[in-house]
């Protein structure tokens, strides 16, 4: 995301325990959603936000019900609700093992489906994660090797 920060108002601070007092207004809305799971994660999940922090958010999508407009639709309440224009969505239906496994490890669920989309998830996450692990170790060794050669 791209932020003209000239040109917006600048955003309100938002503490990890104002979103997790939040957490029954999002269960009603999450639940009249498409979605299994929605995480907070990055820096507002630490409770570190920086004046050019966004808010992160991760939602698993019930199969084949992402859409532009569901999307749009999540986007537009989380900045009502957190009364910022700056949210980050993430659609773990189409992510990568490591933001998966990122947001798996350091997230915080905002909204669990039940604990079966939950445990089907984490054992997705973790399996697509450990079998693309050789994939991640030749990436890293062959920059290591460009960099250690000066070339691009």
């Amino acid at each position: 995301m791209v932020r003209f920060v000239a040109t917006m108002d600048k955003p309100k601070p938002v503490h990890l325990a104002t979103v997790l007092r939040k957490r029954p207004v999002l269960k009603r809305f999450f639940q009249r959603q498409p979605v299994e799971l929605v995480f907070l994660h990055g820096a507002l999940a630490k409770d570190r936000m920086k004046a050019l922090s966004d808010v992160d958010v991760a939602v698993l999508f019930k199969d084949g019900k992402y859409s532009y407009e569901n999307i749009s639709k999540i986007i537009l309440k989380l900045e009502d609700i957190f009364k910022r224009e700056d949210i980050d969505l993430g659609v773990l239906n189409r992510a990568s093992p490591l933001f998966g496994m990122q947001v798996l490890k350091n997230g915080i669920v905002l909204y669990c489906r039940s604990p079966k989309a939950l445990k089907n998830f984490r054992l997705r996450a973790i399996q697509r994660y450990l079998s693309t692990a050789h994939l991640r170790t030749t990436f890293n060794r062959r920059v290591a090797e460009a960099v250690l050669r000066g070339s691009p």
